[in-house]
């Protein structure tokens, strides 16, 4: 079979860790947007906002009680 590219074991271990490396940083920026977002939205809470933030407190101070 021939390839178009044939790379030998060290650029291919470098592209791995650029991927690996792309992948850290990219995980790191959709934590950095969703925290982000998160602050925006705390700014302004509607109506609904304010349903689902008390119901999920509930939540967490009753738990879940066993029958």
């Amino acid at each position: 079979m021939q390839y178009a590219l044939r790379l030998d074991a060290v650029p291919t271990g470098l592209l791995l860790a650029l991927q690996v490396l792309t992948g850290v940083f990219g995980g790191a920026g959709y934590a950095a947007a969703f925290g982000l977002l998160a602050l925006r939205l705390d700014q302004r809470r509607g109506p609904i906002t304010r349903a689902v933030a008390a119901a999920l407190m509930r939540r967490l101070v009753y738990g879940r009680r066993s029958t």
